[in-house]
């Protein structure tokens, strides 16, 4: 046999033992987001923080795909049947204004998204996430945000966080303080709630309300209420 031959041999046994690990490595990745056990029911806002509250979150619309395709939520509703619910119907992390989704597990097609009120009541199962949790753990501290600093318009935000030599916050440290529970002290430093703060965003703005969600602009000529972030 040839020393080219050889070489071609070489390649694709290690193409090949590249490509195995690589699978089995992806595999592993997925396999790592879990379901809870616990099952409830209940709004949309009661269960985001029900999840929150325990260091997980509400389940992806593809999460809830996978399960269904994978045969798990068969196993829920065969530990549940004492709900009697017929058509189970379960939150998912997506949300809008004034509407979330919600994983319909009693259709035959399931890439279909739904949309319904989220003070109406659907069944809940939280993840937990490793890799969010990975996240929150290297997030910044509560001593890297600023104070309260005002309602104001982005240009006078920008010109704030530049005089304390921060910055506005991204849509991922948004994220991250409010998983890592940071936006709680805010709301108990001035006992209130559902506050719009401003921030930078790859459409160029963004306002993001604790416990609602986040929305991108790329054009934003009103105020908001700032808290700026290290640099």
């Amino acid at each position: 046999m040839s020393s080219i031959s050889i070489h071609a041999l070489k390649f694709i046994f290690f193409f090949f033992v590249t490509a195995v690990f690589n699978f089995y490595n992806l595999s592993a990745k997925d396999s790592t987001i879990t379901f809870d056990d616990q099952q409830s029911y209940m709004n949309w806002f009661d269960a985001e923080a029900f999840c929150r509250n325990q260091g997980k979150r509400l389940p992806e619309y593809k999460e809830m795909k996978s399960a269904k395709d994978s045969g798990i939520t068969n196993e829920w509703k065969e530990k549940n049947d004492k709900d009697s619910i017929t058509r189970p119907e379960y939150w998912v992390s997506n949300d809008l204004v004034k509407e979330a989704s919600f994983f319909p597990i009693f259709l035959e097609s399931s890439d279909l998204q739904m949309m319904a009120d989220k003070n109406s009541k659907k069944l809940v199962r939280c993840v937990k996430d490793p890799e969010m949790e990975r996240r929150i753990a290297s997030s910044k501290s509560i001593e890297n945000w600023s104070s309260y600093q005002g309602y104001m318009t982005k240009q006078g935000a920008q010109t704030r966080c530049n005089q304390l030599g921060m910055r506005l916050p991204t849509e991922k440290e948004f994220r991250e303080a409010y998983f890592a529970r940071i936006t709680n002290e805010w709301i108990d430093e001035y006992k209130s709630e559902n506050l719009s703060y401003g921030g930078t965003s790859t459409q160029g703005f963004n306002l993001f309300t604790p416990g609602i969600g986040i929305y991108s602009f790329s054009k934003w000529n009103g105020s908001a209420h700032i808290r700026c972030i290290r640099k």
